[in-house]
C-alpha cells in the first residue's frame, strides 16, 4: 500500500506538506516487517543518531532484527549513546536480502551516502521533519513544524504505548535537546518542554548528555579562537560569517563533524539576519552552516545551492575560495533579503 504526500507552493517557492501518513499508518507499516533497515543522513546529528538509536531499541523490544548504517560512522561526541557501538558505517555490511528500509530525520537521497544507490527502491517509512523533505518512502511521516525527528518518534511510541526504558529516553532527549539547542532555540515549543519532561520522568540520563554535548575538548576551544579571530560581516552587514580550512582541522587535530555548533557565534552577533559557517572539507570545497532570525529563511538559501533544512538553520555544499563562496552566499542573501 502506498500512502501518498500532498504538497502546496508556499511563499519564495518552498513546498510546504499539508497531510501524509498517520502515525497509525507508520505503525502498521513498521509492525508487519521483521528485517529493518535504519538509515540516517551524511555528518550525523544528534537527533539523527538519537532518533535512530531510539527506534532500534523499540524494534528489538518487539523481537525485530534491526540494523543501523550511518556512512560517516558515529562522531565521537556521539558515542556515549545506547547502541551508538552497534552502528554500521561500511557499506559492505550492509544486510543482504529482503529487508524493510526506513529512512529517519533526512528526505533527501543525497543525503542519504553510498546506500541510497543500493536501497532507494526499498524505502516503506519516512520519518522528518525537514522542510526541504520530499518524501523517500511509501509511508512518509513527515512534519516540518515539529522542533526534532526525535519529537515525531515521541509520538509513534506514544501510539504503541510504549513504555520508555533508559536508553531509549536518553536518545530521545539527546534527539530533541540537540535541534532545539538544548531547549532555547524558536523551535522550543510547549510539546518539546512536555515531552522532554516525560523523557526525564522515564530516566533519560540528562547529565550525561548535557556533559557529552556540552562539554568542550583542547582542540575544540582552540578551534573557536581561530573562528573568533576570523570573525567577519557579509552581505552589507546583514550577515556574519567565518571559517576553517582543512589545514586548522588537521593541525589541531578535530574533525569537521565536532566544529559544527561553531556557527552559533557568529549568529549571537546583535542586529545580524544571518550567520554562516564554512569548514573546508576538500581543497575548495566548503560544507556551510546557515542560521538566521525571522524574517530570513536559510532552508531556501540552502536550496539555491542543493541544500536543504529548516527556516531558521540550513546547510549547504559550495566550492571555490572562501571569497568566491562568500560572493554566491552574498548574493542568494540579497535575493532573498
Amino acid at each position: 500500500m502506498h500512502y501518498y504526500v500532498n504538497w502546496n507552493r508556499k511563499r519564495n517557492g518552498v513546498l510546504r506538506m499539508l497531510s501524509n501518513a498517520s502515525v497509525e499508518q507508520v505503525a502498521a507499516a513498521l509492525h508487519e516487517a521483521s528485517r529493518l533497515l535504519l538509515l540516517g543522513h551524511i555528518s550525523p546529528d544528534g537527533d539523527s543518531l538519537g532518533s535512530l538509536l531510539a527506534l532500534r531499541q523499540i524494534l528489538l523490544h518487539k523481537g525485530k532484527q534491526v540494523a543501523v548504517y550511518v556512512p560517516d560512522g558515529v562522531p565521537a561526541r556521539y558515542r556515549f549513546l545506547p547502541g551508538a557501538s552497534e552502528v554500521l558505517h561500511d557499506s559492505t555490511q550492509l544486510p543482504e536480502g529482503d529487508v524493510t528500509v526506513v529512512v529517519l530525520d533526512c528526505g533527501e537521497w543525497d543525503r542519504v551516502g553510498l546506500a541510497a544507490d543500493r536501497f532507494s527502491g526499498q524505502v516503506v517509512v519516512n520519518i522528518d521533519h525537514h522542510r526541504t523533505s520530499r518524501g523517500l518512502g511509501q509511508a512518509n511521516y513527515l512534519d516540518s513544524d515539529a522542533a526534532a525527528t526525535g519529537l515525531l518518534l515521541m509520538r509513534l511510541f506514544a501510539h504503541w504505548q510504549e513504555k520508555l526504558d533508559v536508553p531509549t529516553a536518553t536518545c530521545l532527549y539527546t534527539a530533541i535537546a540537540s535541534d532545539t539547542g538544548f531547549f532555547r532555540y524558536s523551535n522550543t515549543t510547549a510539546e518539546v518542554h512536555q515531552v522532554a519532561a516525560q523523557l526525564l520522568a522515564a530516566g533519560a540520563e540528562q547529565e550525561l548528555v548535557t556533559e557529552s554535548l556540552e562539554g568542550k575538548t583542547i582542540s575544540f576551544l582552540k578551534a573557536l579562537g581561530l573562528v573568533l579571530e576570523r570573525l567577519s560581516m557579509f552581505a552589507g552587514d546583514k550577515g556574519a560569517y567565518s571559517y576553517l580550512k582543512a589545514l586548522d582541522l588537521e593541525t589541531l587535530g578535530i574533525s569537521s563533524s565536532e566544529v559544527d555548533g561553531l556557527v552559533n557565534y557568529p549568529r549571537s552577533l546583535v542586529g545580524v539576519q544571518v550567520a554562516a559557517f564554512l569548514v573546508e572539507v576538500d581543497p575548495d570545497v566548503f560544507k556551510v552552516s546557515l542560521r538566521s532570525r525571522p524574517p530570513l529563511d536559510v532552508s531556501v538559501l540552502a536550496a539555491q545551492f542543493g541544500g536543504g533544512g529548516h527556516a531558521r538553520a540550513a546547510g549547504c555544499t559550495l566550492r571555490g575560495s572562501i571569497d568566491e563562496c562568500l560572493e554566491q552566499l552574498a548574493g542568494a542573501v540579497e535575493k532573498e533579503g
